[in-house]
């Protein structure tokens, strides 16, 4: 068996950081790693079966020879996705709409969403629902369902004319299903003994979001900021702070915050899925915006709750059960500064209710794998006896060769003459990623 496989390398495989970005080995977020690994895992059920990474084709385009070769050797297309139905990501999907027209295997979408601000139907850019439509359409020609991931997404397919269990089913985050129908979980700590923490902040969330995730991981012993964004890496920790990025700039709050991370070595940046769980595994907590953050630090077994500020973290929590947090209304300043002064750690956490996430996995887990039944794909889970389901033992992941040489990031030496030639390279790149974003920008408007 020989997938066609919508990623920009196999994330299986460990990246080194001299390549991770300028290989085009990672996007701007790690955190698609984790459902790209798990869908990946999932259909991998024996070493013959073969798994080729789009890379940045779907961006630049294939050739007509290059799609003859994959209509010949390839048995389907597997294109798990996250939030593209976006304004950001309109060009992506025309792109994607194009190559599966010219392909004439099975195309499938496991997981896919729509980015919106939480509790608000936003309206999108000229054009965006023809685009979503058309891209739908073309997947349903060469699959019997896509897959969405949460309640949200699903409403505005529907108010599109797609029918629910018939074009669609919801399934959530492939990444929560990497282990089958159950999780690794330890016990919550009273909330008196929590001691160390890993947070997380989206620079799209708004400043009184930012400062009570902030003031809530200063009352933590040992409090770490996960970073899974490329820019503030390369800024904040590749070229400490030599290396300027106009969205960390525009934003003198969340700049804030960040260089006291960095200043205080509390910030981290993982390359590669399985250091970033490790990590994960060291800590009593795990809380912020990042539904990815959340997600890897469950399966590494750590109570994780989610701040969500827009609908695509929400829908895939309230869908799998993950415990949510929010910050007051915002009244005024005065009352803000208030509770953000008398903030108490233990109070939030004990209001939680962290036993819904493994009575919600069993359904959900079942619900994915019959998704994928439907789809007509084979999974590792299929032979499964009820006792082996779930278990944590995958001989693929085993067989793996693990090294990790770059993701102790804190350690470099910036003044290398290497980490200097990466500063170069890092802002040629920056250049290029700017053009690109005019570029798309100008597309967006003509079509």
């Amino acid at each position: 068996m020989r997938y066609l496989f919508n990623c920009l390398k196999d994330p299986r495989q460990a990246t080194r950081i001299i390549s991770g970005r300028y290989r085009n080995h990672i996007e701007r977020n790690p955190g698609d790693l984790a459902y790209e690994y798990s869908v990946m895992n999932a259909l991998a059920t024996d070493e013959s079966v073969e798994f080729i990474p789009t890379g940045y084709y779907h961006f630049q385009g294939f050739s007509d020879e290059k799609i003859e070769e994959i209509n010949a050797t390839c048995n389907a297309f597997i294109c798990p996705l996250a939030d593209v139905f976006s304004d950001t990501f309109l060009y992506l999907l025309r792109r994607l709409t194009d190559l599966v027209h010219r392909l004439k295997i099975p195309c499938i979408v496991p997981c896919v969403g729509l980015r919106a601000s939480s509790g608000v139907w936003s309206p999108h850019a000229p054009g965006f629902d023809d685009t979503v439509k058309m891209f739908v359409r073309a997947i349903l020609e060469k699959s019997a369902r896509i897959g969405v991931r949460g309640e949200t997404t699903g409403r505005y397919l529907e108010m599109l004319g797609f029918r629910r269990e018939e074009h669609f089913t919801i399934v959530g985050c492939p990444s929560m299903y990497t282990y089958g129908a159950i999780l690794p979980q330890r016990s919550l700590l009273p909330p008196k003994s929590l001691e160390r923490c890993a947070f997380n902040l989206n620079y799209r969330a708004s400043e009184q979001d930012w400062n009570f995730i902030d003031r809530l991981a200063d009352q933590f012993k040992e409090s770490i900021f996960v970073s899974q964004n490329w820019n503030v890496f390369e800024q904040f920790m590749l070229t400490n702070g030599r290396l300027i990025n106009e969205a960390v700039e525009s934003l003198p709050v969340f700049k804030a915050l960040l260089q006291k991370y960095a200043k205080e070595n509390r910030m981290r940046f993982f390359l590669n899925r399985k250091p970033w769980m490790d990590f994960l595994a060291t800590r009593d907590i795990s809380f912020g915006h990042r539904i990815h953050g959340a997600i890897l630090a469950i399966l590494a077994g750590t109570p994780a709750v989610i701040v969500p500020f827009e609908s695509r973290t929400e829908e895939l929590a309230r869908f799998h059960g993950l415990p949510m947090m929010f910050p007051p209304p915002k009244t005024n300043t005065q009352d803000e500064h208030f509770f953000l002064t008398n903030l108490n750690a233990e109070s939030i956490f004990n209001n939680l209710d962290f036993s819904l996430l493994a009575k919600c996995q069993k359904e959900n887990f079942d619900n994915w794998i019959s998704f994928l039944h439907i789809n007509d794909l084979e999974t590792i889970f299929d032979n499964n006896s009820e006792d082996e389901e779930g278990s944590l033992d995958f001989p693929l992941e085993k067989a793996l060769p693990h090294k990790y040489p770059d993701d102790n990031i804190r350690a470099w030496r910036f003044n290398s003459p290497m980490v200097k030639t990466r500063m170069v390279v890092a802002a040629n790149d920056m250049m290029l990623r700017r053009l690109h974003g005019i570029i798309v920008r100008l597309w967006n408007k003509i079509h």
